[in-house]
């Protein structure tokens, strides 16, 4: 019985593709990122929240988000809280840096 030769998708190719990508020119340096193991277990809200603070713990770690405002040239706008796979996939350059930084530059 001969076998049928399948298409690939184009999601399929397109990773195949990058894997290919990545493994000629692997990562050095500055394209690596890592996140905190207390961001892995916290983290924004996946849905709104109704309110200006959101909280999330597990175990002894804890995130609390606050709504902030923007002045967009005639005074302060409230923002909403972020929320959603976007707003996590936005916050992930800053999930890199050492508790340090990210605390000293709030100081």
């Amino acid at each position: 019985m001969a076998e049928e030769s399948k298409q690939l998708t184009k999601r399929q190719q397109k990773a195949i593709d990058t894997a290919a990508l990545i493994r000629q020119e692997p990562p050095q340096g500055e394209d690596m990122a890592f996140t905190h193991s207390i961001l892995c277990q916290v983290g924004l809200p996946r849905s709104k929240v109704a309110g200006r603070e959101f909280m999330r713990r597990s175990g002894d770690a804890w995130l609390v988000v606050q709504a902030g405002w923007i002045d967009e040239g005639s005074g302060p706008v409230e923002q909403p809280l972020p929320y959603g796979v976007r707003r996590q996939l936005q916050n992930a350059p800053w999930r890199q840096l050492p508790l340090k930084k990210v605390t000293d530059s709030f100081l």
